[in-house]
């Protein structure tokens, strides 16, 4: 069974009716496969989440590869990754969906409580997308720029962007929040 198919038929049962309401089944039936096909590749429903999850993780991992292969100038890489991963989720109806129809029980997922509330072996998603983003940055000519250090500078970067997508009306443009977060963390000159 091609695992992509299914996860696009997630992606679509999610789009549709948000999270809480993605089942084995459902998957089955928008992907027109079998309930079997789909058990056969995803020994449960949390497989099947995690999959989708590595599935968005690497589509943003290539958005920021793309971007900061050609790196150069830190405050105009920042400011372009911030803007095109803001963009990226406003293109995904899945994603706007979960917001729709699951924002409150996303909040585990978000808040570091040990593993109260979240499912065991799950950590919050601002530490799963700083430990996706920072390898990419770590050995690019952005990282000497970048305050008060990598490390910290991508975890703000993550958690302004993800605020903005939690939070989706703002006042600011994805170019505001992109300079504003470029104005953060860059070092000046």
């Amino acid at each position: 069974m091609d695992e992509q198919r299914l996860i696009d038929g997630a992606l679509s049962v999610i789009a549709d009716t948000g999270l809480r309401n993605l089942t084995l089944a459902s998957v089955a039936t928008h992907s027109g496969v079998s309930r079997a096909s789909v058990y056969r590749t995803f020994e449960n429903r949390s497989a099947l989440i995690d999959a989708v999850v590595a599935h968005e993780l690497a589509t943003m991992e290539s958005i920021l590869s793309s971007r900061l292969r050609f790196a150069d100038d830190a405050s105009s890489t920042v400011r372009a990754v911030v803007r095109e991963v803001l963009a990226y989720f406003d293109e995904r109806p899945a994603i706007r969906a979960i917001l729709r129809h699951d924002g409150p029980d996303m909040l585990p997922f978000l808040i570091d409580q040990g593993d109260e509330g979240r499912e065991a072996g799950h950590p919050n998603l601002i530490a799963m997308v700083t430990a996706v983003v920072l390898p990419h940055v770590a050995d690019t000519p952005v990282a000497p720029a970048l305050r008060p250090d990598p490390p910290r500078a991508v975890e703000h970067l993550v958690r302004v962007v993800f605020t903005h997508f939690l939070i989706p009306p703002s006042n600011c443009s994805h170019a505001d929040v992109a300079q504003l977060v470029a104005d953060a963390i860059v070092n000046p000159g």
